[in-house]
Formats: C-alpha cells, sequence, structure tokens
C-alpha cells in the first residue's frame, strides 16, 4: 500500500487492490458476491432500478461526467497493471539474488527500475506503465476540477481529486433518497453488510477515505477531529461478545475501537456528501426549468 505524497496535504492516492475497478459500468461489484452482476448493464445507466434497499437511476447530464468516467477507469487499470508488472519483476529479481542476501535486499519500484539484473527492455515496459499512470491522473485532476461537488470536496482535508475522482464516478447519477440508502451501496449497512447487495469497490474507496481521514494531524479540524471524538467515545463503551470472548472486559480491543471510529466518520462524510449532492440536483433541475 503506498500513498501519493504528490498532494501537499496527503491525501491522493491509496493504492489497494480491492480499489480497482475494470468495468466500464463499475456495476460487477454490486451483490454479495464478486462478480455478481446485479443489473449492471450497459444500458442500465439510463433506467431507473429498485434493488437491494437502494434506489438509483441515470444521471441528469451523463455526458458533461462521461469524460471523468474514462479518466477513471484508465488510472485506475494503468495503476493496476503497473502494480501487477512491478510485482512480477519482484518476485522474478527474488528467485535470481541467492536467499541470503535477501535482508539486505530493496526490492522498491525504485530498486527494480535501476537494477541491472533486470533485463532493459522490462524496465523500459514498467517506466513507460508509470508514465501512463502519471498522465492518466493528471488528465483525472484536471477534469475533477470541472465537477459542481469539487468546490465543496476541495476543502476537505483528506480528499484530493483522484480520490474523489474514483468516488464519484460510481455513484454519479445515482439516485439514493436517503443517507442510508447511500451507506448500504458502499457496503456500511451494519455488521451483515457482507450478505448484502452492494458495490464492493465503493467499499474499498470509502476503507481509503476512511485511512486518510485518519493520517491528517491530530486537531486538524474536519473529519479527523469527528475520527478522534468517536474514537474516545467507543473506548468507553462495554466490549462486543467477539472481543468479551477474546478476553477483554472494560472495552473493545483497540483495533476494533479504531476500525468502529474509522465507519462512524466515513459515515458522516457521506451523510455530507449526499446533502451536497441533493442540493446540486435541485440547483441543476431549477436552472433546466
Amino acid at each position: 500500500m503506498r500513498q501519493d505524497k504528490s498532494d501537499g496535504r496527503g491525501r491522493d492516492t491509496i493504492e489497494t487492490h480491492q480499489g480497482l475497478a475494470l468495468s466500464a459500468n463499475c456495476e460487477r461489484g454490486i451483490g454479495p458476491e464478486r462478480g455478481e452482476n446485479h443489473g449492471g448493464s450497459a444500458d442500465s445507466s439510463f433506467a431507473t432500478i429498485e434493488e437491494g434497499g437502494h434506489l438509483y437511476c441515470g444521471s441528469h447530464d451523463s455526458s458533461a461526467l462521461s469524460l471523468l468516467n474514462i479518466y477513471v477507469n484508465t488510472y485506475e487499470q494503468a495503476q493496476k497493471l503497473r502494480m501487477e508488472t512491478m510485482n512480477r519483476m519482484r518476485c522474478w529479481l527474488r528467485d535470481t539474488v541467492p536467499k541470503e542476501e535477501w535482508s539486505d535486499k530493496d526490492f522498491s519500484d525504485e530498486t527494480l527500475l535501476a537494477a541491472e539484473t533486470v533485463p532493459n527492455d522490462l524496465r523500459q515496459f514498467a517506466a513507460h506503465l508509470m508514465q501512463l499512470e502519471k498522465d492518466a491522473a493528471k488528465y483525472l485532476r484536471r477534469e475533477m476540477t470541472k465537477h459542481p461537488l469539487w468546490p465543496w470536496l476541495s476543502s476537505i482535508r483528506g480528499i484530493g481529486p483522484i480520490l474523489a475522482g474514483r468516488l464519484l464516478h460510481r455513484i454519479d447519477g445515482k439516485v439514493f433518497p436517503s443517507p442510508a440508502h447511500l451507506w448500504s451501496y458502499c457496503g456500511l449497512d451494519g455488521p451483515d453488510w457482507r450478505q448484502k447487495p452492494h458495490n464492493w469497490d465503493l467499499t474499498a474507496i470509502c476503507y481509503n477515505i476512511a485511512e486518510s481521514f485518519q493520517r491528517q494531524p491530530a486537531l486538524s479540524g474536519g473529519y479527523r477531529d469527528i475520527y478522534d471524538a468517536r474514537k474516545q467515545y467507543e473506548a468507553t463503551k462495554p466490549p462486543c461478545d467477539k472481543c468479551r470472548e477474546q478476553g477483554f472486559e472494560d472495552s473493545c480491543r483497540p483495533g476494533h475501537i479504531n476500525n468502529k471510529a474509522r465507519r462512524y466518520t466515513v459515515k458522516c462524510f457521506l451523510k455530507d456528501l449526499w446533502v451536497q449532492m441533493n442540493e446540486e440536483e435541485v440547483s441543476h433541475d431549477a436552472r433546466q426549468a
């Protein structure tokens, strides 16, 4: 996992294999199992569908969002291919280095690109993939600044254009009657969320968002303060049954407390995002009237 330091506030981009989408419509991850497709055909973006307790329909301005969708898909696919290629190179290099030298060997991306033992054409191929990812990120950042929600999103510590674009790419054009519907769609609907229809890619992105909020400096305001306050509150609650079985008597184990605080924080963010989305939709309808 790596955090891109290109943003001065340290908010873009956290890589996860789970967070990489390959389909153009990003509906393949909706359902209890990855790969199940619940109404995610290419033409369904203009249909109103109710499923699994949440409602979504086609965007009122899909043409304005198409470039953002293309750049997000290109960025995520380039990132995935770059990560897979670098991992294959890393495994190949480890196979060529005696095991007794592993402890002193640096297998970072920079080392791989500079290692003379790696074939030059393979290093050039990896460098091209890295450049493709950087170019896609540049175009994605540029396009994200045109989005009507960007003025609000850009004011939030921990949310950069890459993370915001990956999130909006999967919820733009969908209608959620309440914040609870958005939470459900993101896989934040109670302890049995794995068994409910949701978008797995959004679940991974929400994990990245929560992690980005947690990495912000303490007392920096915004959602980091919400996280800290919730973490203190969770520490005062009695332990859950699972933690009690593990021997924790006063409260849940620290990791469980941290996860619950992060989950609460990202749900607060999604609730505020839902409000902004509906205000923008009302404003758009008024302009069209």
